[in-house]
């Protein structure tokens, strides 16, 4: 096994019991399309155990479709909905998104390519060591991984939802281990070479940042953590448990940056850094030189930004474009309302870089 993968409950190495089990001779833990469930939620570890014990694969795959994190704002899927998100490949990402019911969340992820957000975990990543494989935590449905392997990187994505895992294998094609497991009580797997450890939009939704940022810094085996979009608590973003920058300067001896650094970096702009209040920050352990990723070196997927219409932009909600106007303070000409009103560049690289072209996947 490439990655040792580790149990939430004894910290012992994980091995193979059949298809479909792990275990570390006390506790099985199931393994659905690939997709090992090591998040320590009884419950649904026992149901989807006792449903492969059973032969039935599409029950254990129901429990585990159907299970959220504890900021969810929408309840769990009903089975036929998730039935037909199963049985039912023609549909888009989206579509699917709708019948596990993630409502908002859905927008948000179906969007997130357009995101100025997204650009500066690009950035990001681009001042991490390029040679390293990238540990991603909390990757969601997999966008940065599907980015990073699209430029020829290696990837592993942990996230403690499983139907999000579910999604980035079928929808995004995120080839690289998926591991639902939770960051707060344990490293998951364990690394023999160092790697990057990335984490972006998520942090301020542990509660115990600490031990989380312990166990990223014992999976890069002494590479790089990058730890973006960190929500500030004047962000006012309701979820989750933000603080202050001075909160997170306490965590990490690296130097906690505005987020706006990474979001303008991508484009080579400067952000006043010196805002004594900022929506949220970012920071980046064992740091490297800025050298941008050929980000478009897999051409195929790329697709016309959405948002981008012959009428202006075509927003997904008022949400998402008041979101979208406080993170894109600063882009100028980059703005999706000037892109709009812009002829893209020739080239694939150039307009991908200014967001004409996206990374999209094929069920968009």
């Amino acid at each position: 096994m490439e990655y040792p993968l580790i149990s939430p409950r004894t910290g012992e190495v994980l091995r193979p019991e059949g298809d479909h089990f792990l275990t570390d001779g006390t506790d099985r833990w199931p393994v659905v399309d690939g997709i090992p469930y090591l998040r320590d939620k009884e419950a649904v570890r026992a149901a989807a155990a006792a449903a492969l014990d059973a032969g039935d694969m599409a029950a254990a795959r129901r429990q585990l479709l159907a299970d959220q994190d504890r900021f969810s704002p929408t309840p769990p899927p009903g089975a036929d909905a998730i039935d037909r998100a199963v049985d039912r490949p023609e549909l888009s990402l989206r579509e699917a998104m709708q019948l596990l019911n993630y409502g908002a969340v859905g927008d948000y992820f179906a969007y997130r390519w357009c995101s100025p957000t997204f650009t500066g975990g690009l950035h990001m990543l681009e001042r991490t060591p390029h040679h390293l494989p990238v540990i991603e935590v909390a990757c969601g449905i997999g966008h940065f991984l599907h980015a990073l392997e699209a430029a020829g990187r290696r990837t592993v994505g942990v996230d403690i939802v499983w139907s999000k895992l579910w999604l980035a294998r079928r929808y995004l094609g995120v080839r690289g281990p998926l591991i639902c497991g939770d960051i707060e009580r344990g490293p998951v797997l364990a690394t023999r070479k160092p790697h990057t450890v990335f984490c972006h939009d998520a942090l301020y939704f542990f509660e115990h940042k600490g031990p989380a940022l312990a166990h990223m810094r014992k999976l890069s085996g002494g590479g790089s953590v990058a730890v973006g979009h960190v929500h500030t608590r004047s962000s006012g973003h309701a979820a989750g448990f933000a603080g202050e920058r001075a909160d997170y300067t306490k965590l990490t001896g690296a130097f906690v940056r505005d987020d706006a650094d990474y979001r303008l970096g991508w484009y080579d702009r400067e952000s006043d850094t010196g805002h004594p209040a900022p929506i949220a920050v970012g920071w980046i352990e064992n740091e490297t030189d800025h050298r941008p990723i050929d980000w478009t070196r897999d051409g195929t997927s790329l697709q016309s930004n959405p948002l981008l219409t012959e009428n202006g932009v075509s927003w997904p909600s008022d949400g998402w474009r008041k979101e979208y106007t406080e993170d894109g303070a600063g882009l100028g000409e980059y703005t999706l309302e000037k892109l709009a009103a812009t002829p893209a560049p020739a080239s694939s690289r150039e307009a991908f870089r200014s967001r004409h072209l996206l990374n999209l996947p094929a069920r968009w």
